[in-house]
């Protein structure tokens, strides 16, 4: 994931029983502000002993200034 801005949204997108992130959260999307290596494992509805896990590595683009051009009159 690269990000233009300065925060980035990472989400689950099905519904599962629990969620782990790397960050300490248990909830179902987080909200970053670092660039790094996240992951997340989450435990199935339907049979606890069914476990995924997803790993998202995110960057940020440093957004240029824009540059103005400035002619002698």
């Amino acid at each position: 994931i690269n990000c233009d801005q300065h925060t980035a949204v990472l989400s689950v997108d099905d519904d599962f029983l629990s969620y782990s992130w790397s960050t300490g959260d248990n909830t179902k999307q987080i909200n970053i502000s670092a660039p790094g290596t996240y992951y997340v494992d989450v435990v199935d509805t339907l049979s606890s002993l069914c476990q995924f896990s997803d790993t998202f590595d995110v960057s940020f683009s440093k957004t240029v200034p824009p540059h103005y051009i400035c002619e002698k009159r």
